[in-house]
């Protein structure tokens, strides 16, 4: 039983990871979905894969499809500074993880923590689904329902809730010691 309870709770912990941890790779599919396409010019484009300049009009096709996959040096910048403010953030939430941990006790704290970043999830699926509806095309048109400012807002709280309730949940293991 305490076993079954154990192997659960680690696949429940694989599955609500973070977003900042893995920035790396996160980083290139939040440019090609088109997140932060406003700071790009139209002259501003280079290849995500290869990082290299382009011409806007001799964007490298996707080795999935035929879809461009480009995103701008402005784009990808601001993108990376944005996450990397958010993962030095990310320090409090230990801090708080720890809080929720001693206040409910290991099991309630992974539920709260696994409840947490699922609401973050659905913030993030949320403004991605307003951002390819409102004029993305492969991330190189702006958005014209959502702000230049309402979109960064939104998606740094996004991530910071995906976060936060993933440090919660890894956090909630110390229940098992």
């Amino acid at each position: 039983s305490s076993w079954v309870r154990l192997i659960l709770f680690f696949l429940a912990s694989c599955v609500s990871g973070g977003i900042v941890s893995g920035q790396n790779v996160y980083s290139r599919l939040f440019c090609e979905a088109g997140l932060f396409a406003y700071a790009c010019r139209d002259d501003d484009v280079a290849d995500v894969a290869t990082g290299i300049a382009t011409d806007a009009a001799t964007i490298m096709p996707n080795d999935d499809d035929d879809t461009p996959t480009a995103c701008c040096p402005a784009q990808w910048l601001l993108l990376a500074n944005v996450m990397n403010v958010l993962s030095v953030s990310m320090a409090f939430f230990f801090f708080l993880g720890g809080l929720v941990f001693d206040a409910l006790g290991g099991r309630w704290a992974a539920v709260v923590g696994c409840a947490i970043n699922a609401g973050g999830f659905v913030v993030l699926a949320v403004l991605f689904g307003v951002l390819m509806t409102s004029g993305g095309d492969g991330g190189q048109v702006a958005s014209t329902l959502v702000g230049p400012a309402a979109e960064t807002a939104v998606f740094c709280i996004a991530v910071l809730l995906v976060d936060a309730g993933s440090l919660i949940t890894n956090v909630s293991f110390f229940g098992f010691l």
